[in-house]
């Protein structure tokens, strides 16, 4: 019966050593990660502090491609820890975002953060746009068609209305040989689609 007491006394023993290692290994394995959350810290604050001045910069390479206002521009900021964008503009106090933005304003805002993303991706992708210029007036759409898509990738795959390109735009697109394969998808009845390839010139 001693042996016995001896031997469960032992088991509970070794037990209690089994605990008491596992709980230090574990202690030191959350102190580990409490001492390098700083460091990680001080890396991703390093990061954005890098990665949002040459944001700023692309951005307003962009804006500048497709708006008027970019001449009045006096600064674009990308704060390093939110990239929210603050623009001083000439004429207006304050951060110009925060004003009442017209459609084709919010637009050229969009298009810039997805120009300034794109030069800034470390493998070249291509870009999707869904009718490039619908929001935009008359006088925007020269700028975003003709300077604006043809820089904003190697390969930009451009859904586009019969106005998108319209008033010239589609023959000023061809003239600067920045038109690749044109594809025309025509209904053809219900859950029918034709598809052309071809010179579009007579659609736009």
């Amino acid at each position: 019966a001693l042996s016995a007491q001896l031997e469960q006394t032992k088991y509970r023993v070794e037990a209690l050593k089994a605990a008491t290692s596992a709980d230090s290994s574990l202690s030191k394995r959350v102190a580990l990660v409490k001492s390098l959350l700083p460091i990680l810290d001080e890396y991703a604050e390093r990061r954005r502090n890098q990665l949002a001045e040459p944001l700023s910069e692309n951005f307003s390479e962009g804006f500048g491609l497709l708006s008027r206002k970019s001449e009045r521009i006096q600064n674009i900021v990308v704060s390093p820890s939110t990239y929210d964008v603050e623009i001083g503009m000439d004429g207006f106090k304050g951060n110009w975002l925060d004003r009442d933005l017209s459609a084709t304003e919010k637009q050229h805002v969009g298009l810039s953060l997805l120009y300034a993303l794109r030069r800034l991706a470390s493998q070249p992708l291509p870009v999707v746009v869904d009718t490039p210029t619908s929001r935009m007036d008359t006088r925007h759409k020269g700028y975003s068609v003709t300077k604006f898509y043809p820089n904003l990738s190697h390969q930009v795959i451009v859904l586009a209305t019969s106005d998108d390109l319209a008033g010239g735009l589609h023959n000023e697109l061809k003239a600067a040989n920045a038109l690749g394969q044109q594809v025309l998808l025509k209904e053809a009845g219900a859950a029918q689609v034709v598809v052309v390839v071809g010179d579009l010139n007579a659609f736009f």
